[in-house]
């Protein structure tokens, strides 16, 4: 069922499955962010697996498990998604054959090689519980990179919802792809 949220267009789901992209609106009242964006454009690298200790009540425990993992795409240049993608479609093990060890792979690389240092400015944690009426799309492969490049469709925003340009978000995030990395002692 082919679905709208602004400008993007794709399939209305209510799964999130690794290594696809996935569009949504998204609403939080986190304190330690200093931005975000409202209508992310995530690359998912799967769920994030629930804690081994023991939680304090049934609430927290479906709480945990509805938290997942990606790339929002749109923290980037818009030049640079596209490089990032391509440069992620020649890992092995394939994203398009085994989502689920690309993503277990990637996750890791990711951390540990400087060139996915991009990858990195765009990583982050969603709570399903913060998506607003739980409107999911899926784009389609063949739509990726023009989805990508498509402009205006990300709205970065302050926690009081204060508009928070993209081209600043840009910026930063070239900033924090510098950055050396700190080694541990």
């Amino acid at each position: 069922m082919a679905t709208k949220i602004g400008e993007l267009e794709g399939t209305r789901i209510t799964r999130i499955y690794s290594s696809k992209f996935y569009f949504f609106k998204y609403i939080t009242h986190a304190p330690g962010n200093d931005y975000y964006n409202i209508f992310p454009l995530v690359f998912s690298l799967g769920r994030v697996p629930k804690e081994k200790k023991r939680l304090k009540s049934d609430m927290e425990s479906k709480a945990s498990a509805n938290i997942f993992r990606g790339l929002d795409f749109h923290y980037l240049p818009p030049d640079m998604r596209i490089l990032l993608l391509d440069e992620m479609k020649k890992i092995s093990p394939s994203l398009f054959r085994s989502p689920i060890q690309f993503a277990k792979y990637f996750q890791d690389i990711m951390w540990k090689v400087r060139k996915w240092r991009p990858a990195r400015v765009c990583y982050r944690h969603y709570k399903m519980s913060n998506v607003r009426g739980r409107k999911i799309i899926r784009i389609e492969r063949p739509d990726w990179d023009r989805v990508l490049v498509q402009p205006k469709v990300e709205n970065f925003v302050t926690s009081t919802f204060t508009k928070f340009s993209s081209e600043r978000v840009w910026k930063l995030s070239l900033i924090e792809m510098r950055k050396p990395r700190r080694r541990r002692a």
